[in-house]
């Protein structure tokens, strides 16, 4: 997994219950093959056609279902701008922090995709696996972050534990959080040298480990 510095993280995210855990923005499946080597299920959700072949390529796991959607404040269907490095494509028609470099990454298609809110996942996650609840999330949305949280529902997510990827959207993803309850909250701005100063990770306990 590229984000060694993210040990911290998962090692608190792998704490207590480890039932489902939802991946949202999967690309490759890094973090889709570490969720399922702790947690008993795991929905993966990618609207990129060219990730979702080359996580298929490398392996999904057996107790991992990947499914075609992206994540937001509501269900429907959206404009998804695919970029020339598939790991930007997104939601969102610029992307918030550009390229490594920080210029902007090119669109070179724009493409239909159905959207689904977390909720509507832990609801079907219950259906699927009866006493189920989700254990974790990881979101990495390129910038559309805040709108993943704009769809959940806090009660169906008590026992969550979060690893946010914010692409200058910490003030969005803030009033998000603040909203379902968080105020526990742990920041670890991207080390990367040429990282964008508003490119960071947060980690948020569960509900009912907040202090």
């Amino acid at each position: 997994m590229e984000e060694t510095f993210l040990e911290e993280f998962q090692t608190l995210a792998a704490l207590g219950p480890r039932r489902v855990a939802i991946d949202v923005g999967a690309n490759m499946g890094d973090w889709t093959r570490w969720m399922a080597s702790y947690f008993d299920e795991v929905i993966a959700i990618e609207p990129d056609w060219r990730a979702r072949g080359m996580m298929r390529q490398l392996g999904v796991p057996a107790n991992a279902l990947l499914l075609p959607v992206a994540a937001g404040s509501a269900r429907g269907e959206a404009d998804f701008y695919l970029r020339d490095d598939h790991r930007q494509s997104s939601l969102q028609s610029e992307h918030p922090i550009g390229g490594g470099d920080q210029r902007q990454v090119s669109t070179v298609e724009v493409e239909k995709v159905g959207v689904v809110t977390l909720t509507m996942l832990a609801e079907w996650a219950e259906l699927l696996w009866p006493g189920h609840k989700v254990d974790m999330v990881k979101i990495d949305a390129e910038g559309f972050e805040h709108e993943v949280l704009a769809g959940v529902s806090a009660p169906l997510f008590n026992t969550t534990r979060w690893i946010i990827e914010v692409h200058d959207r910490i003030n969005e993803v803030g009033e998000q959080l603040t909203r379902l309850g968080y105020e526990d909250i742990k920041v670890i701005k991207h080390p990367h040298p040429g990282a964008h100063p508003n490119h960071l990770w947060v980690y948020v306990p569960a509900l009912q480990e907040q202090s």
